[in-house]
């Protein structure tokens, strides 16, 4: 080898960053609530921490069939709500499927059902969101929502 020191130098310079990075927890959650119609426009699915009770109650009330706003510690959770882009039918969905804590980031996957070719559906736009509880992160920042497609078959 013609560079032994560079080698040992750089390895020994990785060996910091590897150590510090922090480990992905996956996080436990409860779906709450589900839907087609909230009135928040997004241009890509998007994810929202609800750390209080005002943020809870303001978005609560988006939704077309609000219901009771569901009470909570917010010394101990928080909510997120996963809401998707305006869809141009009924038969679309979207749920949590895993959230999880990388170096103080939220990252939340979701996975958006859409109606399969020549179901019926309501001829109307929709716009899916799904709302989870789960414990409070002390470094809560925007989430990040990746979503997946899946067909649904007609019935």
């Amino acid at each position: 080898m013609r560079y032994p020191h560079r080698l040992l130098f750089i390895s020994l310079m990785l060996i910091p960053l590897i150590a510090c990075s922090q480990p992905t927890d996956k996080l436990a959650f409860k779906p709450l609530i589900s839907g087609e119609s909230i009135n928040i426009g997004v241009a890509q699915p998007t994810a929202y921490i609800l750390s209080n009770q005002q943020d809870l109650e303001t978005f609560w009330q988006k939704q077309a069939s609000a219901g009771r706003v569901p009470s909570a510690d917010f010394t101990r959770e928080m909510f997120i709500a996963a809401v998707d882009t305006m869809q141009p039918t009924g038969g679309y969905s979207i749920a949590v499927s895993q959230v999880n804590q990388n170096n103080g980031q939220v990252e939340v996957q979701g996975i958006r059902t859409k109606p399969g070719t020549g179901c019926m559906t309501t001829m109307m736009m929709t716009q899916p969101y799904a709302i989870i509880k789960t414990a409070k992160l002390e470094t809560a920042t925007s989430p990040v929502l990746t979503v997946t497609t899946q067909e649904q078959p007609c019935q």
